[in-house]
């Protein structure tokens, strides 16, 4: 009689050996330890994570490694500040700037979210003009 071949491939059992710790340890429990232990804890989880969780991780660390750039702030001369005076009154102390975005509330959210649902249901009402 033959063998049945399997028609999922198996998968290598990677870092089976690793311990695996149900709970969460303190910062001061992990502070006991010593920086090999650590490492070694570090490492095994990092070893299980995906390629693309890695890859975005390394982006992060790598981000974070560089220079802030400084921000310069705009001063605005005498004269450019005529010259946008005379285009619109408004400028007065330089650009205005864009308007923050408007922030919802949790009921504004729920209902827009009802009156979407309705919309797509077709459900929705008619108005009567007065």
């Amino acid at each position: 009689m033959m063998k049945k071949r399997r028609t999922t491939r198996r998968r290598k059992k990677r870092y089976s050996n690793l311990p695996i710790r149900a709970r969460l340890m303190s910062v001061t429990e992990l502070m006991k330890l010593t920086k090999t232990q650590l490492i070694n804890k570090i490492v095994s989880s990092i070893a299980l994570l995906s390629k693309k969780k890695l890859a975005v991780m390394c982006y992060q660390i790598q981000k974070s490694k560089l220079p802030i750039l400084p921000v310069k702030k705009r001063v605005w001369s005498q004269k450019q500040l005529a010259a946008l005076k005379q285009i619109d009154p408004r400028f007065t102390h330089g650009p205005i700037l864009p308007v923050k975005k408007r922030v919802w509330s949790q009921k504004q959210l729920a209902a827009q979210r009802l009156f979407a649902k309705r919309a797509r249901a077709g459900t929705l009402r008619k108005r009567r003009r007065r």
